[in-house]
C-alpha cells in the first residue's frame, strides 16, 4: 500500500474536519432559528399594517399615515408619509399623536428594532 500524497493528505484533512465541524454547525444554527424566531413571528403578525393608510391608537381612532408631519430632526413640516421627512431624508420617527386623543401610535416597524 502507497502513502497518500500532500494534496490527497489534505484532502483526507478536510473532509475529517468538516464531518467534525458539520454538528457543531449544525448546533449553532438550530439555536440562531431558536433565538430570532419569535422576533419573524411578530414581524410576520404586524405585516398587514406595513402597507395600511390608517393606523389605530390604543382607543381605537384612525390615524392617516400620509398626512401633514413636522420632522423631529430637523423640525421642517412636509406633506407625506409619517416615516421619512422630505425635507432632510430622516426616517428616526418611532410614534406619533393620535388625532383624536393625543395618545401615542407607535409604528408596528419600529416595534422591534
Amino acid at each position: 500500500m502507497t502513502k497518500p500524497t500532500g494534496s490527497r493528505r489534505t484532502s483526507i484533512t478536510r473532509v475529517g474536519i468538516s464531518l467534525i465541524m458539520a454538528p457543531l454547525f449544525a448546533i449553532v444554527g438550530a439555536i440562531v432559528v431558536v433565538v430570532y424566531l419569535p422576533r419573524v413571528l411578530r414581524w410576520l403578525k404586524h405585516l398587514p399594517s406595513f402597507w395600511a393608510d390608517t393606523l389605530t391608537c390604543p382607543n381605537g381612532h384612525p390615524n392617516a399615515l400620509a398626512a401633514r408631519w413636522e420632522c423631529t430632526t430637523c423640525h421642517g413640516q412636509y406633506l407625506g408619509w409619517v416615516g421619512k421627512c422630505s425635507v432632510c431624508g430622516s426616517n428616526e420617527v418611532d410614534w406619533f399623536p393620535c388625532e383624536t386623543c393625543e395618545l401615542a401610535v407607535v409604528l408596528p416597524w419600529r416595534r422591534f428594532d
